[in-house]
């Protein structure tokens, strides 16, 4: 063991919140927030893996090579994003956070999305993901 710190980064998804259609996805990134958040807590109560910091990193829609139908232009680009983890990191860790969630927006559609009642946000949740799977589908055809 050095005198420096190390860092376990997991990258989960805004789908940990339960999406229709994406359900084993949205599944596997309730997982990694939750072993995320477990990692983080063993490594910091243990005096020889103290030095061990653990985050879970929860990204909203982003555009990148393998998502880019159906993403609203006010989304960050993969590169934008990226660059915004790295800012945002260590001051997620001085603050003892379990989880970030990078860009601001993000958060706040996060945050929208908890105080709707459920029958709204069955309802919204649905409507974006038949969004994404209509751009999905038109973008197909027209390459074939």
């Amino acid at each position: 063991r050095n005198s420096g710190r190390s860092l376990i980064l997991n990258i989960s998804s805004a789908a940990y919140v339960g999406l229709p259609y994406l359900i084993m996805y949205g599944a596997t990134k309730g997982f990694i927030n939750s072993i995320s958040a477990g990692l983080a807590r063993e490594l910091s109560s243990c005096p020889s893996t103290s030095h061990i910091d653990c985050l879970a990193i929860i990204p909203g829609e982003v555009h990148s090579q393998g998502n880019s139908e159906g993403v609203a232009a006010s989304e960050p680009t993969w590169d934008v994003f990226g660059e915004c983890i790295v800012t945002k990191v260590d001051g997620a860790i001085r603050q003892g956070r379990r989880d970030l969630r990078p860009w601001m927006m993000h958060e706040f559609k996060d945050w929208v999305l908890s105080l709707l009642p459920e029958v709204v946000r069955t309802t919204e949740l649905t409507k974006a993901l038949e969004h994404k799977r209509d751009a999905f589908n038109g973008a197909w055809e027209k390459s074939r």
